[in-house]
């Protein structure tokens, strides 16, 4: 079988055919007529690099009746992409046609369905529109300082508050000017929008089973249970809380040289949106579930360490348990616990004192 290497741009992609190692056509086209490209070509094993455009043209290469094959950036180096410093569009696509010829079982991304790629775009719109109300309430809350205003109990986004706030600034010696008008009119407009997107998540919540399930976890609320719903996609591709806890970044690093063990912090090597969405939901369950055996679980922790690095532990547990619970398609029950070693019947609590280890921070 033929390797078909693509080195994808947005406007133009290099196209490079390998068989048995050696290059037997090469050129250069348009991204966009790739599709027709690839429906002419014999069926081959198409490898690619990670991209914005690679979802897309993986898509194309499947309906052509290719093996396709999504490489991870972080792995590109090491097929020599850009080795020793020489790097450019041919020598990309060389190289990954190249590895599709040299390799039986090439490296492969996750590619996230249409509900998932969907949904994050949702939740990024939201995570942006917030981002920006943010900044201009607080440009606000300083024009009030900078005029000696009466400070406001709370500040709210609601058409009445802001109504007033305006009248509050046009009775001032200063007036209202224009750029604090346009700023308050923003506030209103992102707040409207803002008010779409969250009901447009709720319905998407209400229509799928496994978000109210992960919604049953303490701490866990429909954004948090939305964004990691959108990130994981399929649990199954898991081997296990393991490779979930690795995948999210949660587990600790490590520097060991010398045969002396070293361990570092956390990774960091995944989504750091998810990171901190757990992280907020395990100060959650830190205030509010005291009692319960999450609760007891975290707080004994910080006395044995310290509060930040219980609460990263409680994070990862989250993340576990939520992918335990969406396996096994059942709500969390902090009083259960089924130790097996069958991969669907992984727990579905590690609030209880009695884990198995791979759920444990």
């Amino acid at each position: 079988m033929q390797s078909i290497g693509l080195d994808l741009g947005s406007k133009e992609s290099q196209t490079c055919i390998s068989l048995n190692g050696k290059v037997t056509e090469e050129g250069r086209m348009a991204t966009r007529d790739l599709r027709g490209w690839l429906t002419r070509q014999p069926p081959s094993r198409v490898i690619m690099e990670s991209c914005a455009e690679s979802r897309v043209v993986a898509g194309w290469a499947g309906e052509a009746g290719h093996e396709t094959f999504v490489i991870p950036a972080m792995l590109a180096r090491r097929i020599g992409v850009g080795a020793r410093g020489l790097k450019n569009d041919q020598r990309d696509a060389r190289a990954l046609a190249y590895y599709g010829c040299a390799i039986d079982e090439p490296a492969n991304s996750h590619l996230k369905s249409d509900e998932a790629y969907e949904l994050h775009n949702l939740l990024g719109t939201r995570r942006l529109f917030v981002r920006q109300r943010a900044d201009l309430v607080r440009r606000v809350k300083s024009a009030m300082r900078e005029r000696v205003m009466p400070r406001v109990p709370r500040f709210h986004e609601s058409p009445e508050f802001l109504a007033k706030l305006r009248d509050m600034f046009a009775e001032h010696p200063d007036g209202l000017s224009l750029g604090l008008e346009l700023e308050l009119e923003q506030i209103a407009t992102l707040t409207e929008q803002i008010a779409r997107l969250e009901q447009e998540l709720t319905r998407i919540a209400g229509q799928r089973e496994e978000i109210r399930l992960l919604m049953t976890m303490p701490g866990v609320g429909i954004v948090v249970a939305l964004t990691f719903a959108s990130l994981i996609d399929d649990p199954t591709r898991f081997a296990s809380s393991k490779a979930l806890a690795n995948y999210l970044g949660l587990t600790p690093g490590e520097a060991t040289t010398g045969f002396k063990e070293r361990k570092t912090s956390v990774t960091k090597a995944g989504s750091p949106i998810m990171r901190s969405l757990l992280i907020q939901s395990a100060w959650c369950v830190w205030r509010t579930q005291k009692d319960a055996p999450l609760g007891r679980w975290v707080h004994r922790k910080a006395e044995q360490r310290n509060k930040k690095v219980a609460i990263v532990a409680l994070a990862r547990r989250l993340a576990t348990i939520l992918w335990a619970m969406w396996r096994t398609g059942r709500p969390f029950d902090a009083a259960m616990t089924k130790p097996t070693s069958e991969p669907d019947s992984t727990p579905l609590s590690a609030a209880s004192e009695s884990l198995p280890a791979e759920t444990r921070a």
